[in-house]
């Protein structure tokens, strides 16, 4: 059976708890969480910030939310900011949202999830042109929606590049990207117009 790493106290900017886990190379690396509760939901565009920060910190990899569900002195139990929470991050950041029922339980949520992570993974196939995706774009973060749909036209990073640089590629970007966000269409087309002047 594998050692628990040891916990220690320090400041962090960008996030409120790391837990050390073991890498596939061996290297400790850590993951990192935010603690929230209803009240950090009731200034969204703060708490936007510090998840769009710690999610990009190490590009969505090994970050997640430990959200209070009950806190002390509150008659409400959370719930419903909970799933708000989840339901607004879901379109931009794949990243797990642990619930905590109260704060005496935190060890009960944390020390199992870090248990799990110290168990390395066999290694999964990438695939690189659905990864490289979201750089492909300019403006707000690439959707998930729009990520699956991309992958489903264009079997290829030259097979995009080549669909938003035609007419009729642009056409067919616009007609598949036009729902939820129609300007999706146009970030995708729009890098693709950058990434040519440059060369």
């Amino acid at each position: 059976m594998e050692k628990m790493p040891k916990w220690k106290e320090a400041t962090l900017n960008t996030h409120d708890i790391s837990l050390p886990m073991q890498s596939k190379t061996g290297e400790q690396e850590f993951f990192r969480f935010l603690l929230l509760s209803s009240v950090d939901t009731q200034t969204i565009v703060d708490l936007s910030a510090r998840v769009e920060r710690l999610y990009h910190q190490t590009g969505g990899r090994n970050v997640g939310i430990i959200f209070l569900l009950r806190e002390e002195g509150s008659n409400d139990n959370g719930l419903k900011e909970f799933m708000d929470l989840q339901i607004s991050l879901m379109p931009a950041f794949k990243m797990p949202i642990l619930p905590l029922i109260s704060v005496p339980q935190f060890l009960s949520i944390v020390q199992p999830f870090q248990r799990q992570l110290c168990i390395v993974p066999s290694s999964k196939r990438v695939d690189a042109q659905y990864e490289l995706l979201p750089f492909s774009h300019v403006g707000n973060t690439m959707t998930e929606h729009t990520r699956n749909i991309l992958s489903d036209i264009c079997h290829s990073v030259p097979e995009l590049a080549r669909t938003a640089s035609t007419t009729d590629g642009q056409k067919q970007l616009r007609e598949w990207l036009s729902e939820p966000n129609p300007e999706s269409a146009q970030d995708v087309i729009d890098f693709w117009k950058r990434e040519y002047l440059l060369e």
